[in-house]
């Protein structure tokens, strides 16, 4: 579970990312 949690981390930095050059 700890492995998961720690690959999600990236994995919404990429998602946030993606959101923030839509919106710029």
């Amino acid at each position: 579970l700890e492995i998961m949690a720690k690959g999600t981390v990236p994995l919404g930095k990429m998602i946030g990312n993606l959101i923030q050059d839509r919106d710029g």
